[in-house]
């Protein structure tokens, strides 16, 4: 592994201050006991399958973050695994575990990607020990999700990553193995947990309380059972919720994932929402994802496709026209802004229409 001097100098202290500096981002320090009782919170309020996903696109997320601060700190250097290797030690310098390379095979010009890793004394791994003891099923969820997101911003395509050994299973160390999201198979059970949720109008008190005694965790025979815990026998695999309003949007891309928090932030405002793309990118699909989350979605969606509409006739368009306000107007016409009344206007290819009409 490289010298890690360069990335440990960015860590600065500022108790006067109550802040705690990774470079130029704000981080917080954490008891590790705290996230082992936001997590049993977590899969006892939502179930196994939902907090799994909260935690690995947090993972994802900070994978991501770091990913742009290993570019920034060794983007210059010439050897690509020294380049590469940042982000296996900002992951032990943040104090979340410490990574060995097994394997590891980089062609970024081709698109090539195989790494194999151990992780030694992953405090994830300790913390659902601590509160579930030895399991059945691989535990890493956030670092997985870690890997994933750092992987995938250095590649430039998507990555996935799997754990093939777990601690939380009873292996001495996790082993992780990480590639190309198209050379896997069953990527669904992956990119489920990749997939951005709503809660946006959810509150907390209206969900489905999953209690210990509703949900159980898988454990094997002789594990410690924590303080009022109840396996529930009967108890089934979470079921895919197909009425979610991001079920026809799929992707697990740095950028896509940004642009699905963005979504959930605005949501729930009265803002007006500019999307930027390309042609064919999809960004209909996301203002009717925005529509469907937000408080508008009993309310109509609108849909005008300006560059259908010549100039002298957009204002009509948009505002409608009254009987008799010019020669051959016989009746009165609604505009896109009033039938869109309470709900969402979505103005498409705004950018063709002159600048007066913008």
């Amino acid at each position: 592994m490289p010298q890690i001097g360069d990335l440990a100098e960015r860590l600065h202290f500022s108790p006067d201050n109550g802040r705690i500096w990774l470079d130029n981002r704000r981080m917080l320090l954490i008891d590790s006991y705290s996230m082992g009782a936001l997590r049993i919170e977590l899969i006892e309020a939502l179930g196994i399958k939902t907090a799994r996903g909260l935690l690995t696109r947090m993972g994802y997320s900070c994978g991501t973050r770091d990913a742009q601060l290993a570019m920034k700190v060794r983007g210059d250097k010439e050897d690509l695994m020294e380049r590469f290797l940042a982000g296996p030690q900002l992951h032990a310098l943040e104090g979340i575990v410490v990574v060995e390379p097994v394997k590891l095979d980089i062609d970024i010009t081709k698109g090539k990607f195989y790494g194999e890793f151990i992780w030694r004394d992953s405090s994830e791994g300790e913390v659902h020990i601590n509160n579930y003891g030895i399991g059945s099923e691989p535990v890493c969820w956030m670092q997985i999700g870690y890997a994933s997101g750092y992987c995938s911003i250095f590649m430039g395509r998507p990555i996935i990553f799997r754990e093939v050994q777990c601690s939380a299973l009873g292996h001495e160390t996790c082993r992780v193995i990480g590639k190309p999201v198209s050379e896997w198979d069953n990527t669904e059970n992956d990119l489920i947990y990749f997939k951005s949720q709503p809660f946006v109008n959810k509150k907390v008190e209206d969900m489905e309380p999953i209690t210990a005694q509703k949900k159980s965790y898988p454990l094997s025979p002789g594990a410690r059972v924590p303080d009022e815990y109840t396996p529930d026998v009967d108890a089934k695999p979470d079921k895919e919720d197909t009425t979610s309003p991001y079920t026809e949007m799929v992707g697990v891309s740095a950028r896509f994932s940004a642009a699905c928090h963005m979504l959930s932030r605005v949501a729930p405002t009265n803002a007006t929402v500019l999307f930027l793309g390309e042609t064919g990118v999809g960004k209909e699909m996301f203002a009717r994802t925005l529509h469907r989350i937000s408080n508008r979605v009993d309310a109509p969606f609108v849909a005008v496709n300006c560059a259908a509409i010549p100039d002298n006739l957009i204002e009509a368009e948009l505002f409608g026209v009254e009987k008799g306000a010019f020669t051959g107007a016989v009746t009165s016409r609604a505009g896109r802004f009033e039938l869109a009344h309470n709900g969402t206007l979505f103005l498409d290819e705004a950018g063709t229409l002159s600048l007066s009409s913008q």
